[in-house]
């Protein structure tokens, strides 16, 4: 530590912080998860957890053996949810 560390350590001018030093491996992993953290496999790899959704609604239908489009006439709004790992992969470079 230099001399300036020293006198501000003992002058209470700062201080470390190590929220997870007493956490495992598999705490830290598990904390990470919770708060989505972008986890590095390789340097190229990355994996995080992922939630989402969308929203959609049909306007047109187009039926089999027609030439053209149909209105559709329920026009309910739909909506899908997802969660899961999202991998990433950095390709040429």
């Amino acid at each position: 530590m230099t001399l300036d560390g020293k006198v501000a350590t003992r002058s209470g001018g700062f201080s470390i912080q190590a929220p997870l030093i007493e956490l495992t491996k598999a705490q830290i992993i598990a904390l990470g998860l919770q708060l989505g953290v972008d986890f590095r496999i390789t340097p190229a790899i990355a994996i995080t957890p992922v939630i989402g959704a969308s929203a959609s609604m049909f306007l047109v239908d187009d039926a089999a053996m027609e030439s053209s489009f149909t209105a559709v006439q329920d026009h309910r709004l739909n909506l899908y949810g997802f969660t899961g790992v999202l991998g990433r992969f950095d390709l040429g470079g």
